[in-house]
């Protein structure tokens, strides 16, 4: 049986795959092949474009042929050559194949092309129109009624994922997807894990775990990630998401770092120095002498970060940057603040079943043939859910909007009004 959130360990990175139970990579007398290239050949997809990168894999725009729908696939290239890619690769698949929300992507089918070690896993998903780092990079007005209805769904999603004990690990606009009916999805799982809730306090010792301090994009790095507080929980993805919804009302990257040690610096300059009870878990002493170098630093107000910004909005991020994750809210702290009233409802605000944790603290076990193995099982699942999909005509399809018109559509989407 569970131990309650409250008695969870917070885990500490160790060294991940110390037995090299992976053949390494063997250079092919054949033509190398690409991992931009797609072997859609015997599949029911035909693929149309490449349409961007994540988190171990490229992902293309593809046809399902017998409904004429376009579908995402995700391609893990070479993934049985490395653990690493391997294990992620199932991880995600057993993760999105549990999950079921409006705002997380959903997985319709899995296969696998190639013999061997040279071997790709693909993960066919529902397609979306755009992205947010899309939206917030184009020219258009937004107003803040728009970030709130993101903001919402993103912090529903991760309620939804942190209630099984997952964190995502890498949330940034562009994983963020849209659609020009302003519904969002949370993608790319690639780096996501399962680890302890939002229980983290400025007594809580650490001990052993699996979660490595080498994760999500810089700008959106949480600080105990980049202080080397040696402990992390689900208030990563919340930090991430105040970092996004900062970039909302600025229309910028609120801490665009060059490196780790300017990433520290830019989050000093806007929050202050951090609290003792947080420098006292530094474990790096560089890191240590370098916020000492920089002297007692006072937090800037907020009414000056956010100008143009509602005093509920500033309220709001204000709960959510702080350096301290004891001191952050958590997702349901979020969703009851007043600036998301508009859309609160718990009743609707639904959590995760508690097998989706068990399913990847298991994987977290599985070594050499056992991920290959549940790789395979994985692939032979959908194949046969694949086998008993009764072929239906097309529907028509509408003419391809352009990108302006998304943005259109999302800036005057009347039940926002």
């Amino acid at each position: 049986m569970f131990a309650s959130r409250s008695s969870v360990i917070l885990r500490r990175a160790p060294d991940y795959y110390s037995k090299n139970v992976f053949e390494p990579p063997v250079t092919p007398k054949k033509e190398k092949r690409s991992p931009k290239d797609f072997e859609l050949d015997e599949t029911p997809y035909s693929i149309r474009e490449n349409i961007g990168v994540g988190a171990f894999g490229i992902v293309c725009k593809a046809i399902d042929k017998r409904s004429e729908k376009e579908v995402a696939i995700k391609k893990v290239h070479d993934a049985y050559k490395s653990q690493s890619s391997a294990k992620c690769a199932l991880r995600e698949i057993r993760i999105l194949r549990e999950l079921s929300h409006s705002n997380i992507i959903t997985i319709s089918d899995v296969f696998i092309t190639g013999k061997g070690l040279e071997r790709d896993v693909y993960l066919v998903m529902n397609l979306m129109e755009t992205d947010l780092n899309q939206v917030l990079k184009s020219d258009q007005d937004l107003r803040e009624d728009h970030f709130k209805y993101f903001f919402y769904q993103i912090i529903c999603g991760l309620k939804y994922i942190h209630s099984a004990g997952i964190i995502h690990r890498d949330l940034k606009p562009s994983n963020l997807l849209l659609n020009a009916d302003c519904l969002l999805k949370i993608g790319d799982f690639g780096m996501a894990r399962s680890g302890p809730s939002s229980k983290t306090s400025p007594n809580h010792s650490s001990g052993s775990g699996h979660l490595s301090q080498y994760v999500s994009t810089l700008w959106y790095r949480a600080p105990e990630i980049l202080l080397s507080m040696g402990e992390y929980d689900t208030k990563v993805d919340i930090w991430s998401a105040g970092c996004i919804f900062a970039e909302m009302l600025l229309r910028r990257e609120i801490f665009p770092g060059d490196d780790t040690y300017s990433q520290i610096k830019k989050i000093i300059d806007c929050l202050g120095t951090p609290e003792r009870q947080a420098i006292k878990k530094i474990s790096s002493p560089s890191i240590r002498d370098y916020i000492v170098s920089l002297g007692q630093k006072s937090p800037r107000p907020f009414s000056s970060l956010f100008p143009n910004a509602s005093s509920e909005a500033r309220d709001l991020v204000s709960s959510i940057l702080q350096i301290s994750p004891w001191n952050r809210h958590c997702a349901e702290e979020v969703l009851a603040h007043p600036f998301l009233s508009k859309w609160h409802n718990v009743q609707k605000e639904s959590v995760c079943s508690d097998k989706v944790q068990r399913d990847l603290l298991n994987i977290e076990k599985y070594e050499g043939d056992m991920i290959i193995r549940g790789l395979d099982e994985e692939a032979k699942r959908f194949e046969s859910r694949r086998g008993g999909i009764e072929l239906i005509l097309p529907e028509p399809v509408a003419p391809k909007k352009s990108f302006k018109q998304i943005i259109d559509k999302i800036l005057f989407r009347e039940n926002l009004e």
